[in-house]
């Protein structure tokens, strides 16, 4: 290592060992904390895929650990003694959950962790290749991420659409269930797509599901004096799996709907949307509604008075799915959801933007970088959606899609002069360019 380059190597790495003390710190919030009301052992330890949301529990504990896997590679420790840690630190953490109140320790997690930090090492493993060989790793990534961002977009698309179980309905009035607050209020009528819904066991099961493309669900209820603590169910369907199909429910003075969608089919979470104010202190019969058909996710209250509507409405598109990923049931309102999906969007197009100005060098191909870029997003704003019945972009979309392509190509000069400088190789376990 040259002497010029010592500064800003040792730079790299005293800032990356505290970025990894502070993962640790994260990782031990997120997963220390007892929980209520959970069991404290419910599908024991070698159990793989016990659990509703087995997929969901995977996925956030390899995301939880890459960034460890990152910062302890950048700092200065190989590939394999960043995942031994990444091993220890989950294994320390799940002998912990054997004594707190609602953690359970699982093989899963321990090998999902695990898999994260070798996962995170690797993507530190770029750096040094794209300091020598910018023009090949820029191809690469202008040629993949393309098929990458619309292999995304399409598995979103079809996260989205309508879920029926194969099993027998229940429906259910104001019900008292273990994992949800009780509704105090009076309901008095509720309806499925038109059909009434029984507070009991669905006599035409099949009828129902025939009619599931889309879901309508309309109630008239009295709402309680004070507000809900948690989501509490008004009107909702779950099957003899104890498997959500439906919940139009009462949180704090809001209204939520939560329709299911095949997200949780494949052990992922469902999408839900929140009227704020939709559940007012009044004495007076409500009329509620919740709907979703194709993309669009609305919910309503209504009632006689002046101004007694509020609703809100969402019009989801393939990159909306983010959400399923959430670790909690999060009902967004339309300006929140819509600007987090922009800016989901904008980071998923940095990579594409960054990896074109690597690959274009100067000259020609340089200037066609941009027109190529505008394309791309076209493209994929226009044509992802149309095969689920979903809509068209809208414009946010479309500008969070473009400012990440643009600041990812803007900013590659910068990456380009930041990957000249000397980084710790034993990080990455290749060798460093001659001296």
């Amino acid at each position: 290592m040259s002497s010029s380059a010592s500064p800003w190597s040792a730079r790299i790495e005293r800032t990356a060992a505290m970025a990894a003390m502070i993962n640790v710190l994260l990782i031990v919030a997120v997963t220390i904390p007892p929980r209520e009301g959970v069991p404290t052992n419910p599908c024991g330890f070698l159990s793989i895929r016990c659990g509703e949301r087995v997929t969901l529990d995977i996925i956030l504990n390899v995301l939880l650990f890459i960034p460890l896997g990152i910062c302890l590679a950048v700092a200065g420790a190989t590939r394999s003694l960043a995942v031994v840690a990444a091993l220890s630190l989950s294994g320390l953490v799940e002998s912990l959950q054997l004594v707190l109140p609602g953690r359970y320790p699982a093989l899963r997690d321990l090998i999902a962790n695990g898999a994260g930090g070798a996962l995170g090492a690797g993507v530190a493993s770029v750096v040094p290749i794209l300091r020598h060989r910018p023009a090949a790793i820029g191809r690469w990534i202008s040629i993949g991420w393309p098929l990458v961002l619309g292999g995304l977009l399409t598995g979103g698309g079809l996260l989205l659409e309508p879920s029926a179980p194969d099993q027998l309905w229940f429906g259910q009035w104001a019900p008292e269930l273990g994992n949800f607050e009780h509704f105090r209020g009076i309901v008095v009528r509720a309806q499925l797509n038109g059909v009434e819904l029984p507070s009991g066991p669905f006599p035409t099961t099949a009828e129902f599901k025939e009619r599931y493309s889309s879901v309508e669900v309309q109630a008239r209820a009295i709402p309680p004096s004070s507000a809900s603590r948690r989501l509490a169910p008004i009107v909702s369907v779950f099957d003899d799996a104890q498997r959500e199909v439906f919940i139009l429910g009462q949180q704090g003075r809001d209204l939520v709907f939560e329709p299911r969608l095949r997200a949780e089919d494949w052990g992922l979470r469902s999408l839900a949307i929140r009227a704020r104010g939709g559940l007012p202190a009044i004495r007076d019969t409500l009329g509620l509604e919740g709907n979703y058909d194709r993309g669009r996710l609305r919910v309503a209250s209504r009632w006689d008075a002046p101004n007694g509507l509020i609703t809100a409405t969402q019009h989801l598109t393939p990159v909306s799915s983010w959400r399923v990923l959430l670790p909690w049931r999060w009902p967004l309102t339309p300006p929140v959801a819509t600007g987090l999906d922009s800016l989901l969007l904008g980071l998923l197009a940095f990579p594409l933007g960054l990896g074109v100005r690597f690959a274009s060098g100067s000259g020609r191909k340089r200037d066609l970088a941009p027109a190529a870029l505008l394309s791309l997003a076209c493209a994929v704003a226009a044509l992802i959606p149309l095969p689920f019945g979903l809509e068209v972009a809208k414009w946010p979309l479309w500008l969070g899609f473009a400012g990440g392509a643009t600041l990812g190509y803007g900013t590659a000069d910068e990456a380009a002069r930041a990957t000249t400088h000397q980084l710790p190789q034993r990080a990455y376990d290749i060798p460093g360019p001659p001296q």
